[in-house]
């Protein structure tokens, strides 16, 4: 037996624009993976190279000294 389906019955005419989709990163794992990236990873270095030392999983300290590094020989450049 085919049911048509009405307005009532239609369950996608309550939601609003965006409301099917859930915005907040904690609840959908889609957003997380978006939002989880330490800061770092995306921002410009002040030689203008990527960092990228949190995908290769280097440590804090590491990342750090790597930063002070770049910053002598930038200043050394000079």
């Amino acid at each position: 037996m085919i049911q048509a389906v009405t307005e009532e019955d239609d369950p996608e005419e309550d939601l609003g624009p965006n409301e099917d989709e859930n915005q907040d990163p904690e609840e959908n794992p889609e957003l997380q993976e978006e939002h989880s990236c330490p800061q770092e990873e995306n921002q410009d270095t002040l030689d203008g190279e990527r960092s990228s030392g949190f995908s290769r999983g280097l440590s804090q300290e590491e990342l750090v000294d790597r930063r002070e590094e770049r910053k002598l020989r930038l200043e050394l450049a000079k």
